[in-house]
């Protein structure tokens, strides 16, 4: 058996049950929408950059920075949600 079945229908037993998991991927989908936004932005922010004559290694760095930033985000969120529920 697949494990993810598993774990979902071990998890997932009342409607209640399906009405949370349901508002919960809604809402991480949309936090995983802002965090892909966030990460396009700072490689257009990069490549700007790189036009502009600046280093390919400091542009990298700063992609790099903000996608773990939005990483945090998305993680820190994620918990949070838990934590109300």
């Amino acid at each position: 058996m697949n494990m993810n079945k598993y774990l979902f229908e071990s998890t997932i037993k009342t409607q209640a049950d399906l009405d949370e998991y349901k508002d919960f991927q809604v809402w991480m989908n949309k936090v995983l929408d802002e965090s892909i936004e966030d990460v396009r932005y700072s490689i257009k922010e990069g490549e700007e950059g790189m036009q502009n004559g600046h280093k390919k290694i400091e542009m990298f760095k700063h992609i790099q920075k903000n996608i773990m930033r939005q990483t945090e985000f998305s993680l820190s969120s994620y918990n949070k949600y838990r934590e109300i529920k």
